[in-house]
């Protein structure tokens, strides 16, 4: 019995081409590639986040293959600098006021000895209740009440009414669920979901 047994070449590895081991490149080991390869990745000043960084041909490689690209996608991280603001006396800063620092902002790209303004956005925390006396305080600070219009006679057929908290949230998603309540039913009564039905009379 003659079997016929088929298997790569332990020379060229099936790839049909040798290499002498006197012209192997001592890196490769005659191999056409390397395991590791270092990078260097300059960021420069002023780049923004999400900006990409190309090495093109530089992706894995494979001997007689196209190689592909290498692609760094930049990620901002906050910084650790923290800036002490200094206000001018009596000055009154108002809710959502936007004011800028110069000069402290993201260095601009292409010229980094330049950097942009740094905005801030203020948020202001009011308390949630105020004593007699710190009421007191505040309207000898705050404007004096703006004067009515409204003669006697107006304000006594005015109804006086009381405040009460209320969580918008909650409102909006109950409203919504009771107008899908009234359309579903609405919808049941157009296609004859609530009426009697009558049947044929059997002959």
């Amino acid at each position: 019995m003659i079997q016929q047994m088929q298997h790569p070449c332990n020379e060229c590895k099936g790839t049909g081409e040798m290499i002498n081991d006197k012209d192997r490149c001592g890196q490769c080991k005659g191999e056409k590639v390397v395991q590791e390869k270092v990078l260097e990745v300059v960021v420069e000043k002023g780049m923004q986040n999400g900006q990409k960084i190309t090495f093109p041909g530089e992706a894995d490689e494979a001997p007689d293959t196209v190689t592909g690209d290498i692609v760094f996608v930049l990620q901002q991280k906050e910084h650790p600098k923290q800036l002490i603001i200094k206000s001018q006396p009596g000055e009154v800063v108002k809710p959502d006021q936007f004011k800028a620092i110069n000069d402290e902002g993201m260095p601009m790209y292409g010229t980094p000895f330049m950097r942009r303004k740094l905005y801030i956005h203020f948020t202001v925390e009011f308390p949630d209740t105020l004593s007699p006396e710190q009421c007191k305080n505040l309207e000898a600070v705050l404007p004096a009440k703006p004067k009515t219009q409204m003669t006697d006679m107006e304000l006594d057929e005015c109804e006086e009414t009381t405040l009460h908290d209320v969580n918008i949230e909650e409102e909006m998603r109950r409203k919504q669920q009771q107008a899908q309540e009234a359309y579903d039913e609405d919808d049941e009564d157009m296609h004859g979901g609530g009426a009697q039905r009558v049947q044929c009379v059997q002959q």
